[in-house]
């Protein structure tokens, strides 16, 4: 396993970066429009945002096929656990990022 830093602050300055705090209605428009390969993914460098586990997956396939509305997709997310992802999206982004150590995992 491989660990890295990056800095999020020099990022911002030099990157576009698209930070979701927490899974809302423009979280849930950029994944729905990622998942339907619309544009979203393009327009950044980096997106840190909630991650799409199975869980939550299920609920957005509800919300994909009409059975939620975006007010009751958004109340089932709420109940949800979401952990963080960072998506480096090109080469100036990975730029950000510094090796620190590796480690064998058994």
């Amino acid at each position: 396993m491989s660990f890295y830093e990056y800095d999020i602050e020099k990022a911002k300055e030099n990157l576009r970066v698209n930070i979701f705090e927490k899974a809302d209605e423009p979280w849930l428009d950029y994944v729905c429009d990622c998942r339907a390969g619309k544009d979203g993914q393009d327009n950044y460098d980096i997106v840190m945002e909630s991650v799409a586990d199975d869980d939550v997956y299920a609920t957005l396939i509800l919300y994909e096929r009409g059975l939620l509305d975006k007010e009751e997709t958004l109340k089932w997310l709420k109940i949800k656990k979401l952990f963080n992802q960072i998506l480096f999206h090109t080469d100036h982004a990975l730029n950000c990022c510094k090796y620190v150590k590796a480690e064998k995992v058994m």
